[in-house]
Protein backbone atom coordinates (compact mmCIF):
# COMPACT_ATOMS: atom_id res chain seq x y z
CA UNK A 1 0.00 0.00 0.00
CA UNK A 2 1.46 3.27 -0.95
CA UNK A 3 0.95 6.27 1.93
CA UNK A 4 1.64 9.99 1.28
CA UNK A 5 3.02 12.16 4.02
CA UNK A 6 0.60 14.81 4.64
CA UNK A 7 2.19 18.10 5.34
CA UNK A 8 0.15 20.90 8.16
CA UNK A 9 -1.88 22.94 5.75
CA UNK A 10 -0.11 26.23 7.43
CA UNK A 11 3.19 24.52 6.39
CA UNK A 12 2.01 24.00 2.53
CA UNK A 13 0.52 27.20 2.59
CA UNK A 14 4.42 28.33 4.05
CA UNK A 15 6.00 26.63 1.36
CA UNK A 16 4.03 27.53 -1.56
CA UNK A 17 4.73 31.12 -1.19
CA UNK A 18 8.93 30.34 -0.41
CA UNK A 19 8.83 28.42 -3.97
CA UNK A 20 6.51 29.60 -6.23
CA UNK A 21 9.65 31.75 -8.40
CA UNK A 22 11.07 27.55 -8.41
CA UNK A 23 7.90 25.44 -8.12
CA UNK A 24 9.55 23.04 -10.62
CA UNK A 25 12.64 22.44 -8.55
CA UNK A 26 10.78 21.86 -5.30
CA UNK A 27 8.35 19.17 -7.47
CA UNK A 28 11.94 17.10 -8.40
CA UNK A 29 13.56 17.70 -5.43
CA UNK A 30 11.70 18.60 -2.03
CA UNK A 31 8.26 17.63 -2.72
CA UNK A 32 5.48 15.32 -0.64
CA UNK A 33 7.60 12.21 0.04
CA UNK A 34 5.51 8.75 -0.93
CA UNK A 35 5.94 5.61 0.83
CA UNK A 36 5.21 2.48 0.29
CA UNK A 37 4.78 -0.58 3.07
CA UNK A 38 6.65 -3.13 1.13
CA UNK A 39 9.35 -2.49 -1.75
CA UNK A 40 13.22 -3.13 -2.61
CA UNK A 41 16.31 -1.80 0.45
CA UNK A 42 19.09 -4.00 -1.38
CA UNK A 43 20.12 -5.65 -4.77
CA UNK A 44 18.39 -9.27 -3.27
CA UNK A 45 16.63 -7.72 -0.02
CA UNK A 46 13.25 -6.20 0.40
CA UNK A 47 10.99 -5.08 2.90
CA UNK A 48 7.29 -4.87 4.51
CA UNK A 49 5.37 -3.07 7.35
CA UNK A 50 3.06 -5.25 8.90
CA UNK A 51 1.40 -4.31 12.32
CA UNK A 52 3.49 -2.19 13.61
CA UNK A 53 7.04 -3.95 12.90
CA UNK A 54 9.39 -3.98 10.02
CA UNK A 55 10.46 -7.13 8.50
CA UNK A 56 13.47 -7.14 6.00
CA UNK A 57 14.30 -10.13 4.66
CA UNK A 58 16.41 -11.64 1.60
CA UNK A 59 20.52 -12.42 0.79
CA UNK A 60 22.95 -9.89 0.92
CA UNK A 61 23.81 -6.19 1.58
CA UNK A 62 20.55 -3.53 2.21
CA UNK A 63 21.72 -0.34 0.42
CA UNK A 64 23.33 2.84 2.66
CA UNK A 65 20.87 5.69 2.84
CA UNK A 66 23.45 8.03 4.65
CA UNK A 67 24.85 10.75 2.46
CA UNK A 68 23.49 8.95 -0.16
CA UNK A 69 21.06 10.16 -3.15
CA UNK A 70 19.22 6.94 -2.59
CA UNK A 71 16.17 7.70 -0.08
CA UNK A 72 14.20 5.59 2.49
CA UNK A 73 10.84 3.80 1.17
CA UNK A 74 9.53 2.76 4.26
CA UNK A 75 7.50 5.47 6.85
CA UNK A 76 9.58 5.41 9.60
CA UNK A 77 6.88 6.52 11.72
CA UNK A 78 4.48 3.55 10.96
CA UNK A 79 6.98 0.68 12.98
CA UNK A 80 8.09 0.73 16.61
CA UNK A 81 9.62 -2.64 15.80
CA UNK A 82 12.52 -3.73 12.90
CA UNK A 83 12.68 -7.47 12.69
CA UNK A 84 15.65 -8.61 9.36
CA UNK A 85 15.67 -12.09 8.62
CA UNK A 86 18.68 -14.27 8.50
CA UNK A 87 20.34 -13.95 5.15
CA UNK A 88 20.60 -10.02 5.35
CA UNK A 89 24.45 -9.50 5.89
CA UNK A 90 24.43 -5.68 6.67
CA UNK A 91 22.05 -2.51 8.17
CA UNK A 92 22.32 0.71 5.52
CA UNK A 93 24.22 3.65 6.46
CA UNK A 94 20.86 6.01 7.69
CA UNK A 95 18.92 3.31 7.36
CA UNK A 96 16.58 4.11 10.52
CA UNK A 97 18.63 7.45 11.16
CA UNK A 98 16.22 9.90 13.09
CA UNK A 99 15.85 13.49 12.81
CA UNK A 100 12.35 14.55 14.07
CA UNK A 101 12.50 17.10 16.69
CA UNK A 102 9.67 14.63 18.70
CA UNK A 103 11.50 11.56 18.58
CA UNK A 104 11.43 7.87 16.68
CA UNK A 105 8.99 5.47 17.87
CA UNK A 106 11.53 2.76 17.38
CA UNK A 107 12.01 0.41 20.72
CA UNK A 108 13.34 -2.77 19.46
CA UNK A 109 15.72 -4.23 16.59
CA UNK A 110 16.21 -7.87 15.92
CA UNK A 111 19.23 -8.58 14.45
CA UNK A 112 20.10 -11.42 12.05
CA UNK A 113 22.81 -14.29 12.85
CA UNK A 114 24.30 -13.66 9.38
CA UNK A 115 24.84 -9.86 10.16
CA UNK A 116 28.07 -8.60 9.47
CA UNK A 117 28.03 -4.92 9.56
CA UNK A 118 26.10 -2.06 11.10
CA UNK A 119 26.47 0.86 8.43
CA UNK A 120 27.16 4.58 9.77
CA UNK A 121 24.45 5.78 11.45
CA UNK A 122 22.10 3.35 10.58
CA UNK A 123 20.18 3.69 14.33
CA UNK A 124 21.53 7.21 15.44
CA UNK A 125 19.04 9.17 17.24
CA UNK A 126 16.52 6.69 17.87
CA UNK A 127 15.75 7.74 21.33
CA UNK A 128 13.41 5.18 22.20
CA UNK A 129 15.23 1.97 21.23
CA UNK A 130 16.02 -0.28 24.32
CA UNK A 131 15.90 -3.62 22.96
CA UNK A 132 19.37 -4.65 21.03
CA UNK A 133 21.60 -7.84 20.84
CA UNK A 134 24.78 -8.03 18.52
CA UNK A 135 24.75 -11.63 16.71
CA UNK A 136 27.97 -13.05 17.05
CA UNK A 137 28.45 -12.81 13.19
CA UNK A 138 28.77 -8.94 13.64
CA UNK A 139 32.22 -7.84 12.34
CA UNK A 140 31.85 -3.86 11.64
CA UNK A 141 29.91 -0.99 13.52
CA UNK A 142 29.93 2.16 11.39
CA UNK A 143 30.70 5.68 13.08
CA UNK A 144 27.52 6.84 15.26
CA UNK A 145 25.49 3.68 14.41
CA UNK A 146 23.88 3.93 17.83
CA UNK A 147 24.82 7.33 19.23
CA UNK A 148 21.89 9.51 20.20
CA UNK A 149 20.46 6.10 22.06
CA UNK A 150 19.67 6.99 24.77
CA UNK A 151 17.46 4.47 26.28
CA UNK A 152 20.07 2.10 25.28
CA UNK A 153 21.43 0.44 28.90
CA UNK A 154 23.34 -3.00 28.36
CA UNK A 155 24.98 -4.06 25.10
CA UNK A 156 28.25 -6.68 24.39
CA UNK A 157 30.32 -6.39 21.75
CA UNK A 158 30.77 -9.50 20.05
CA UNK A 159 33.88 -11.27 20.62
CA UNK A 160 34.37 -11.47 16.68
CA UNK A 161 34.01 -7.89 16.03
CA UNK A 162 36.89 -6.43 13.74
CA UNK A 163 36.05 -2.57 14.05
CA UNK A 164 33.87 -0.81 16.23
CA UNK A 165 33.90 2.84 15.77
CA UNK A 166 35.02 5.25 18.51
CA UNK A 167 31.61 6.79 18.64
CA UNK A 168 29.34 4.53 17.75
CA UNK A 169 27.92 4.29 20.68
CA UNK A 170 27.93 7.95 21.56
CA UNK A 171 25.78 10.33 23.50
CA UNK A 172 24.44 6.95 25.43
CA UNK A 173 24.72 7.94 28.77
CA UNK A 174 23.01 5.28 30.61
CA UNK A 175 24.84 2.31 28.32
CA UNK A 176 26.64 -0.29 30.04
CA UNK A 177 28.94 -1.90 27.47
CA UNK A 178 30.60 -4.78 27.42
CA UNK A 179 33.31 -5.67 25.09
CA UNK A 180 34.08 -9.13 24.45
CA UNK A 181 36.84 -9.07 22.27
CA UNK A 182 38.62 -7.78 25.40
CA UNK A 183 39.90 -9.74 28.92
CA UNK A 184 40.62 -8.74 31.78
CA UNK A 185 44.31 -8.83 32.18
CA UNK A 186 46.31 -11.62 34.45
CA UNK A 187 49.63 -11.27 35.65
CA UNK A 188 52.18 -14.86 34.08
CA UNK A 189 55.64 -15.56 34.74
CA UNK A 190 57.76 -15.92 31.28
CA UNK A 191 61.36 -16.53 31.22
CA UNK A 192 64.10 -14.69 28.75
CA UNK A 193 64.51 -17.19 25.70
CA UNK A 194 68.09 -18.94 26.17
CA UNK A 195 70.02 -20.21 22.89
CA UNK A 196 71.37 -18.52 19.64
CA UNK A 197 68.24 -16.23 17.62
CA UNK A 198 68.59 -15.62 14.00
CA UNK A 199 66.04 -13.40 12.36
CA UNK A 200 66.43 -13.07 7.77
CA UNK A 201 69.97 -14.59 8.64
CA UNK A 202 70.83 -11.51 11.11
CA UNK A 203 72.12 -12.82 14.29
CA UNK A 204 70.17 -11.09 17.06
CA UNK A 205 72.09 -10.76 20.62
CA UNK A 206 68.92 -11.76 22.78
CA UNK A 207 70.33 -10.91 26.16
CA UNK A 208 70.88 -7.88 25.01
CA UNK A 209 67.47 -6.67 23.86
CA UNK A 210 65.59 -4.22 26.18
CA UNK A 211 62.32 -6.49 24.27
CA UNK A 212 64.16 -9.89 23.96
CA UNK A 213 62.35 -13.11 22.41
CA UNK A 214 60.69 -14.91 25.98
CA UNK A 215 59.44 -18.25 26.71
CA UNK A 216 55.79 -19.00 28.14
CA UNK A 217 54.66 -22.76 28.22
CA UNK A 218 57.27 -23.86 26.09
CA UNK A 219 56.38 -21.63 23.21
CA UNK A 220 58.87 -18.95 22.08
CA UNK A 221 57.38 -15.05 22.32
CA UNK A 222 58.31 -12.67 19.61
CA UNK A 223 58.07 -9.12 20.70
CA UNK A 224 56.05 -6.43 18.08
CA UNK A 225 58.41 -3.93 18.24
CA UNK A 226 57.98 -1.42 16.00
CA UNK A 227 61.46 -1.97 14.22
CA UNK A 228 61.19 -5.75 14.79
CA UNK A 229 58.13 -5.90 12.76
CA UNK A 230 59.12 -4.15 9.75
CA UNK A 231 62.70 -6.37 9.81
CA UNK A 232 60.12 -9.21 9.36
CA UNK A 233 57.83 -7.89 6.47
CA UNK A 234 55.04 -6.95 8.68
CA UNK A 235 52.87 -3.20 9.23
CA UNK A 236 51.84 -2.60 12.78
CA UNK A 237 48.62 0.29 13.46
CA UNK A 238 47.93 1.61 17.06
CA UNK A 239 44.32 3.34 17.88
CA UNK A 240 44.66 4.86 21.34
CA UNK A 241 40.98 5.49 20.77
CA UNK A 242 39.43 2.29 20.56
CA UNK A 243 42.82 0.25 21.88
CA UNK A 244 43.39 -1.81 19.15
CA UNK A 245 46.23 -2.75 17.55
CA UNK A 246 46.53 -3.52 14.01
CA UNK A 247 49.21 -6.19 12.31
CA UNK A 248 49.57 -7.20 8.55
CA UNK A 249 51.90 -7.97 6.16
CA UNK A 250 53.73 -5.68 4.39
CA UNK A 251 54.80 -7.60 1.75
CA UNK A 252 58.28 -5.48 1.82
CA UNK A 253 60.75 -5.58 4.55
CA UNK A 254 62.79 -3.09 6.46
CA UNK A 255 66.38 -2.89 7.64
CA UNK A 256 67.19 -4.22 10.61
CA UNK A 257 67.85 -2.22 14.09
CA UNK A 258 69.43 -3.91 16.87
CA UNK A 259 67.50 -3.70 20.05
CA UNK A 260 69.86 -2.19 22.24
CA UNK A 261 69.48 -1.30 26.71
CA UNK A 262 68.86 -4.58 28.08
CA UNK A 263 70.45 -6.24 31.09
CA UNK A 264 68.38 -9.36 31.38
CA UNK A 265 69.97 -12.99 31.39
CA UNK A 266 68.97 -16.11 30.05
CA UNK A 267 66.88 -18.26 31.70
CA UNK A 268 65.55 -15.10 33.70
CA UNK A 269 61.94 -15.01 35.11
CA UNK A 270 59.91 -11.89 34.05
CA UNK A 271 56.55 -10.49 34.89
CA UNK A 272 54.51 -10.56 31.86
CA UNK A 273 50.28 -9.70 31.55
CA UNK A 274 48.14 -11.00 29.22
CA UNK A 275 46.69 -8.10 26.98
CA UNK A 276 43.93 -6.33 27.79
CA UNK A 277 43.16 -4.32 24.26
CA UNK A 278 42.10 -5.88 20.94
CA UNK A 279 44.40 -7.03 18.63
CA UNK A 280 43.57 -7.58 15.16
CA UNK A 281 45.79 -9.43 12.80
CA UNK A 282 45.40 -9.95 9.00
CA UNK A 283 41.84 -8.03 9.65
CA UNK A 284 40.43 -10.52 12.25
CA UNK A 285 40.88 -10.37 16.02
CA UNK A 286 42.52 -12.70 17.57
CA UNK A 287 41.99 -14.07 21.43
CA UNK A 288 43.74 -11.89 23.42
CA UNK A 289 44.17 -14.23 26.93
CA UNK A 290 42.00 -17.11 27.06
CA UNK A 291 44.38 -19.45 25.06
CA UNK A 292 47.18 -21.86 26.16
CA UNK A 293 49.34 -19.58 24.64
CA UNK A 294 47.98 -16.17 25.32
CA UNK A 295 49.31 -12.60 23.89
CA UNK A 296 51.44 -11.00 25.85
CA UNK A 297 51.96 -7.64 26.82
CA UNK A 298 55.88 -6.99 28.58
CA UNK A 299 57.54 -3.30 29.30
CA UNK A 300 53.92 -2.44 26.94
CA UNK A 301 55.26 -4.40 23.67
CA UNK A 302 52.72 -7.18 22.39
CA UNK A 303 54.49 -10.44 22.49
CA UNK A 304 53.07 -13.23 19.78
CA UNK A 305 53.24 -16.84 20.59
CA UNK A 306 55.71 -18.82 17.87
CA UNK A 307 52.55 -20.82 17.05
CA UNK A 308 51.68 -22.38 13.46
CA UNK A 309 49.00 -20.44 13.27
CA UNK A 310 50.84 -16.76 14.15
CA UNK A 311 54.25 -17.43 12.43
CA UNK A 312 53.17 -19.31 9.39
CA UNK A 313 49.46 -18.66 8.74
CA UNK A 314 49.48 -14.64 9.79
CA UNK A 315 52.62 -13.54 9.08
CA UNK A 316 53.82 -16.10 6.45
CA UNK A 317 57.69 -16.71 8.28
CA UNK A 318 59.20 -19.96 8.01
CA UNK A 319 60.96 -20.97 11.35
CA UNK A 320 62.84 -23.74 12.32
CA UNK A 321 64.82 -24.61 16.02
CA UNK A 322 67.77 -27.22 16.35
CA UNK A 323 70.18 -27.20 19.44
CA UNK A 324 73.66 -26.27 16.91
CA UNK A 325 71.90 -23.21 15.72
CA UNK A 326 68.88 -22.11 17.44
CA UNK A 327 66.33 -20.39 16.43
CA UNK A 328 65.74 -19.02 12.74
CA UNK A 329 62.98 -17.13 11.42
CA UNK A 330 62.84 -16.55 8.09
CA UNK A 331 60.11 -13.65 6.17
Amino acid sequence: MKRIKVYDSALVLLFGLVFSLNSTAWALHNGPVSYNDSGVCGEDVTYRVEDGTLYIQGTGDMYDYFDTDRSRLWDLFSFTRVKIASGVTSVGSGAFYYSAGNGSPLTEVILPDTLGKIGENAFALCNNLEGLRLPESLRRIGSGAFSGCVKLEAVTIPAGAIYVAPDAFANCPGLALTDLRVKAARSVTATVAAGAVTLNGQAVDNAAARYPLLVYQDITYVPMTWDLCRFLGLETRWDGETRTLSIDRSGERGPYVADTGGALRPGQAVAARTVDYVVVVGGETVSGGDTDWPLLSFRNVTYFPLTWRYAVESFGWDYAWDAENGLRIIS
